[in-house]
């Protein structure tokens, strides 16, 4: 299991790692902890959003699913959908979150910081 936390300062944090091979399911592997609140955000109300920049340069977002369990009651787990590309190549990825509530005309948004992660060659 990897879990990556964020902090009150925006910052992703890797707090447990393990290797992350090519073409993983990272739905079952990686998990993103998000607090309850993030400022003036409920986090159970907003959308999720993890940008990524794969290794061979591909840009690419996703929505972060939001699973029923919390983790230490303190936050939120999200997972990457099954379909999510982001261990397609071997090679350093760069991520980062956006998180919206609100309504579209007028959102409330936060951005996190970066966090790299490495992909192994299977």
């Amino acid at each position: 299991m990897f879990y990556i936390k964020l902090e009150d300062d925006m910052s992703l944090v890797i707090t447990v790692r393990e290797s992350i091979y090519r073409g993983d399911n990272l739905n079952q592997k990686i998990r993103y902890l998000l607090p309850l609140t993030i400022g003036d955000i409920e986090t159970q109300s907003a959308y999720v959003y993890l940008n990524y920049i794969r290794a061979d340069g591909v840009a690419d977002v996703v929505v972060l699913e939001r699973m029923e369990e919390k983790y230490n009651e303190s936050y939120y787990q999200y997972a990457l959908p099954v379909t999510c590309k982001l261990s397609k190549y071997p090679g350093e990825v760069c991520t980062w979150m956006q998180i919206y509530t609100g309504v579209p005309s007028n959102p409330v948004i936060a951005k996190s910081g970066e966090c790299v992660l490495q992909i192994e060659d299977s």
